[in-house]
């Protein structure tokens, strides 16, 4: 057994030696600045997306086999020793066999009774496995059964969070740092459509794939373990690639280790100093997809995650706030030919306990799905929508998650955000949110000459009576100063022409109820560009009382990453 062991070990280091020796040579720029040093390590962030890795040299992947099967015949004989188990399961993770890794962690956790590695390579090989709901159970056991000090190491932040975050979440009272943790996972979640939360678990098990490595034989070209590896292992997973650089006259070659350039920022950021994220502008770049990151995942149970355009409206009622979101998902060319995708709709509240949830299906017309979905907002405060997508054959996954609040309900009169449409053309104007020809528009970038339909509902005016509607339009960064309006010309009402003034206004009468509903359809007498707000203000003309909403929508071109 003994000399089964050391066949097993030497094995090992054959393969962590081939590893780094038959790495491909990279040039790179002499005297490149480090974006962060962490530890004994220069860190620094590509430029773009990185060159796609070369094959893995056929003796590495021999010498990785031969290592499994050397540790599988130690195994055998010692299915107790964390030694053994350990390496194996890692190669074979690292193989691509987690089904195989599955069987030898499971083995280990029966026979070795170990309660703390046991469940913690069962759930390291669950997680492998895609099988993060099963991870996550393992894990939530056998953590309180860890000491002290390995639950604060895996528990703690510190690695992940940005900024003021950082500085602010180690000034916590042990309480609070508890309740910020529970909120800051709740928002890492990839996916809430997907059971477990990959996002912790993969968090979770980075600190014991960490445990595994530190293990590892250490051979000519690779450092000891330490926590600067440590950190870099929980912030970005292992590497998924090596290349070399070649040494010059003024510097000496190195060994550069890649991490995959496929993660998303799913952790929050600011959510400890600034709160819940908010609905962004149209047309920004996605949060998720920043360069410089503290810290990235790529969930394992999806192949790719993107942003979902959507429009986010809040309609009155009488008894609160009903939230609309529309969203549209464009199928990758892997997933194109789908019939259908599943779709839904979370409502979180500013505790980020869970409200709501719809559920539905969306069918693909060509290659695009339009969908929507309508919950109450109860009360008031901050409430968090996440509105997700998901073709499960190909494992595209989309995703717009951020914070809205009801509108006002001091308001005498209350009235809804304008809901931003396509154009009715010769259809019927909408008479209500159910109604055919109301199409709303999910993405908010729109090109000059766009003409667009605008609708909108009001409930508390003086029932029968007239009411005057105004609306105006200006650019974005003077929006709260006075400034020349842009005209705009109805084309289905006839409320302006290119000679009228820039304000455009009539006068209706309410329903019995008090009731309005406003649909027109519009565009731009001038040429907008950038950021633009579109003002919808109601007045009662019995008594006085006014209400006002607005809508940001972008003319042109999108804000490129960066501005």
């Amino acid at each position: 057994m003994e000399r089964l062991r050391r066949e097993a070990r030497r094995a090992e280091a054959e393969f962590e030696r081939l590893s780094r020796r038959l790495v491909p040579m990279r040039w790179a720029s002499e005297g490149a600045d480090c974006d962060e040093v962490v530890g004994r390590f220069c860190l620094t962030y590509d430029s773009g997306r990185p060159p796609d890795p070369d094959p893995e040299h056929g003796r590495v992947i021999d010498a990785r086999r031969s290592a499994i099967e050397a540790l599988r015949a130690a195994f055998a004989w010692l299915p107790h020793d964390l030694n053994t188990a350990a390496p194996l399961v890692r190669y074979l993770v690292e193989d691509q066999r987690p089904e195989e890794a599955a069987s030898a962690a499971r083995m280990y956790h029966v026979v070795s009774g170990d309660s703390i590695w046991g469940p913690l390579l069962a759930a390291f090989a669950a997680h492998a496995s895609t099988q993060d709901t099963a991870a996550e159970r393992l894990l939530l056991d056998v953590l309180p059964r860890l000491g002290a000090r390995d639950q604060e190491r895996i528990q703690s932040l510190d690695w992940v969070l940005e900024g003021e975050d950082r500085s602010s979440y180690s000034r916590l009272a042990v309480p609070h740092a508890a309740d910020f943790r529970r909120r800051f996972w709740v928002l890492a979640d990839p996916l809430f459509m997907t059971p477990g939360n990959e996002s912790w678990v993969e968090h979770v098990c980075r600190h014991i794939w960490s445990r595994i490595l530190a293990r590892a034989p250490v051979v000519a070209d690779m450092v000891r373990w330490a926590e600067d590896l440590e950190q870099l292992t929980v912030r970005y997973g292992v590497p998924v690639s090596r290349t070399r650089t070649p040494g010059t006259m003024t510097r000496e070659g190195t060994l550069v280790e890649h991490y995959d350039p496929d993660q998303l920022v799913f952790t929050p950021p600011e959510l400890l100093t600034r709160g819940l994220p908010p609905t962004p502008l149209p047309g920004r770049p996605w949060e998720l997809d920043r360069l410089r990151a503290r810290s990235g995942f790529a969930p394992l149970t999806v192949r790719r995650v993107i942003a979902l355009d959507h429009q986010v409206s809040r309609f009155p009622a009488a008894d609160g706030t009903i939230l609309r979101v529309d969203g549209r998902m464009v199928l990758d060319s892997v997933a194109r030919g789908a019939a259908s995708i599943q779709t839904g709709l979370w409502i979180l509240d500013s505790d980020l306990r869970s409200l709501d949830v719809r559920r539905s299906t969306a069918a693909v017309h060509s290659d695009t799905a339009d969908f929507g979905f309508e919950a109450s907002l109860p009360g008031r405060g901050a409430f968090l929508y996440s509105l997700e997508a998901l073709h499960s054959a190909s494992r595209l996954a989309g995703r717009a998650r951020y914070a809205t609040d009801p509108d006002s309900a001091d308001s005498t009169i209350r009235l809804s955000d304008p809901l931003i449409s396509f154009p009715w053309g010769l259809a019927e104007l909408p008479t209500n949110r159910a109604h055919p020809s109301l199409r709303p528009r999910s993405h908010l970038v729109l090109a000059p000459a766009d003409t667009i339909g605008l609708y909108a509902e009001a409930i508390g005016l003086t029932p029968g009576s007239p009411y005057e509607v105004r609306l105006t339009m200006e650019r974005a960064s003077r929006a709260s100063l006075p400034a020349r309006l842009v005209s705009w010309i109805g084309s289905r009402l006839g409320l302006a022409d290119r000679a009228a003034p820039t304000r455009s206004e009539w006068v209706a009468a309410a329903s019995a109820d008090g009731n309005a509903t406003i649909a027109l359809e519009l565009r731009p007498a001038a040429t907008p560009e950038g950021d633009q707000v579109i003002r919808l203000e109601i007045l009662d003309l019995a008594t006085g009382h006014i209400a006002e909403t607005r809508r940001i929508v972008r003319f042109g071109e999108p804000v490129r990453p960066g501005r």
